[in-house]
């Protein structure tokens, strides 16, 4: 609707044609956001609402299986109150009734690590062995005064057995867990650790907790009497990863779950992560918590995810913005079309900016007989060609004469294909300052299409890529020091020498000339002295021979020269001016040199001539 009849849409939108349905637009808009965002605020604050609800309900979730837990260990102690000595079969029969693997998952094992003096090692060792433990040892031994061997420690199968007889104690996580829960008389949670059994299988974070069992049953009053009356501890073993996983996943799924152990955020005190991931920081809302049980702390992290987002979404915003926004641009497109008639007048000159400006190359319109109606901006600093200058430019005048016969085939072939660029040609086209300049030139036919209706002659610089051919082929054939032909420069010329005194049954010469002790004077007087001499030589060598042959660099002092050399007298010419030349003293900056030069030549006579 905005282009039926060719009006360019950023002139119809100028402020002062269209300053009313730019009006009803900022209007609509305006009303539009105050309204989109007010319902997206009430969204967030719903959505922030469930998040802080979820991670609450979580951190209640862990501290009631971790208290379920304590009481689980606080059943145990309360078998040796019962039972007194309590032997491997009432152990296993105790926790077999509990069925923690159904009741407590998460929980790798409940052991008890009993008090040995060191003096009662052997017989503690013959002991647990007639529990039906023939490989039990302690371990490790060292010169402490006693040991908290873990004796006991169900479900027995597995990886477990590798922990049976090892001294928790010597674990220091352990140690300050141990004694803190001895000293309290609490159950008291360990640090993250790597469980024994795993030390070897993976790295999973794991952590214990003890609960201490004195003599006689109960807690003693006294410091010293708890220390003294302690008999062991009831400990249980849990791997994280397969203790929250089902919390997690029961009570927030959609949620970024991380624990640390402690109270700062480190990658080493990591304890679990959900399988969700932070998907690399993004998140709508955070929040961080503490969790406190058996004397530990530990910091919970909750993150929305991109799921959680997606699901406590709300249309209702989208469809406040989507309706808004339809009616505002419904209502500005309607004052536009009103406003649209007025400058239709402006369209044609409009079309011919559109088309011609702004372009890198010189472009000129052409009637139907080829006389120019129109020329971009930079034809005048081109072509020295003004818009005042078209009624009477005559196009032939500014085409190289040899060239004008392929700029009229351009022209004809591109009238014949409409719409299709006709083949460039690179013309010469009369400049500015009166010199010919290089110009690809193509021609596309227009002629029905509204705004142009014309030819259109587009002409390209190719001055600056003609010299930069120029250049690369004086880099790669000639020395940039002395300005010889190098190598593989002389090799094609030599090719192309013996060529024609084969044709031609003329014979040639070559000479290679090597200049002796040329190290010395880059050392003793430096290489641009060097580099000087080199510069005298090749034109001394130049002047010897002339136009008869050819001479080249191939490198540091090497020089091959005269090759082409037709003629007896021409060989001899050339040969007794490179003799004189290279016995003359050469002269670099500060003091002269005689040069010497070590010469080699050759010929070719394919005819035997001499």
């Amino acid at each position: 609707m905005m282009h039926s009849k060719g009006v360019p849409l950023p002139q119809l939108l100028q402020l002062r044609h269209a300053w009313l349905a730019w009006l009803v637009l900022v209007g609509g808009l305006v009303a539009t956001g105050v309204l989109w965002h007010v319902s997206v605020r009430l969204v967030e604050e719903r959505t922030e609402a469930r998040f802080q609800m979820e991670s609450l309900q979580l951190k209640t979730a862990i501290e009631e299986r971790l208290l379920n837990y304590e009481q689980v260990l606080a059943g145990a102690t309360g078998l040796f109150a019962v039972a007194g000595e309590v032997t491997r079969a009432t152990w296993r029969d105790y926790i077999t009734s509990v069925d923690i693997q159904r009741y407590y998952p998460g929980i790798q094992g409940i052991g008890y690590a009993v008090r040995v003096p060191a003096a009662h090692v052997p017989a503690h060792t013959a002991w647990a062995r007639s529990q039906q433990l023939p490989e039990y040892r302690v371990t490790p031994l060292g010169r402490q005064a006693e040991y908290f061997p873990m004796v006991f420690l169900e479900p027995e199968a597995g990886m477990n057995r590798q922990a049976q007889g090892y001294d928790a104690l010597h674990e220091p996580v352990c140690r300050e867990a141990m004694e803190r829960a001895r000293d309290t008389g609490m159950p008291a949670v360990t640090s993250k650790l790597v469980l024994i059994q795993e030390a070897f299988t993976g790295d999973q974070p794991s952590f214990f907790m003890f609960t201490p069992v004195y003599e006689g049953g109960g807690v003693p009053a006294e410091l010293a009497e708890r220390r003294k009356r302690l008999k062991g501890f009831v400990f249980s073993v849990f791997r994280t990863n397969n203790l929250l996983d089902g919390i997690v996943g029961l009570m927030s799924p959609f949620l970024d779950v991380r624990i640390y152990d402690g109270d700062l955020v480190d990658r080493d005190a990591l304890m679990y992560a959900s399988n969700l991931g932070s998907l690399d920081g993004i998140y709508s809302f955070q929040k961080s918590q503490r969790i406190t049980q058996g004397g530990r702390s530990w910091l919970l992290q909750t993150r929305s995810t991109p799921a959680f987002d997606y699901l406590a979404s709300d249309p209702r915003p989208a469809i406040v913005l989507v309706a808004g926004v339809a009616i505002a641009l419904l209502l500005f497109a309607f004052t536009l079309v009103l406003i649209r008639s007025r400058l239709l007048a402006q369209m044609s000159a409009g079309r011919y900016r559109a088309v011609t400006e702004g372009t890198a190359s010189t472009t000129l319109v052409l009637d139907s007989r080829g006389r120019p109606r129109y020329a971009s901006s930079n034809s005048e600093t081109v072509l020295g060609v003004g818009a005042a200058d078209l009624p009477a430019l005559d196009l032939e005048q500014f085409v190289h004469q040899d060239d004008w016969p392929q700029v009229q085939a351009g022209f004809a072939a591109a009238k014949a294909a409409p719409g299709h660029p006709a083949p460039a040609h690179t013309i010469r086209v009369l400049d500015a300052s009166g010199g010919w300049r290089e110009m690809e030139g193509s021609f596309t036919a227009m002629l029905e299409v509204p705004g142009v209706n014309g030819v259109v002659l587009n002409l390209r610089d190719q001055t600056e890529l003609q010299a930069a051919r120029e250049q690369l082929h004086q880099l790669v054939y000639y020395d940039p020091l002395t300005g010889l032909p190098n190598r593989e420069h002389f090799r094609e010329r030599l090719r192309h020498t013996v060529t024609n005194s084969k044709h031609r049954c003329k014979p040639a010469a070559l000479m290679f000339l090597d200049l002796d002790r040329f190290k010395r004077v880059n050392d003793t007087l430096g290489h641009d002295a060097g580099d000087e001499l080199l510069r005298q030589v090749a034109r001394w060598l130049v002047e010897c021979v002339r136009d008869e042959g050819a001479v080249a660099r191939l490198g540091g002092g090497r020089v091959r020269g005269a090759a082409g050399l037709h003629g007896r007298s021409g060989r001899r010419r050339a040969a007794g001016g490179l003799a004189v030349a290279a016995v003359a003293p050469a002269h670099p900056p500060e003091r002269p040199h005689r040069r010497r030069d070590s010469q080699h030549r050759g010929h070719h006579d394919p005819c035997g001539q001499r």
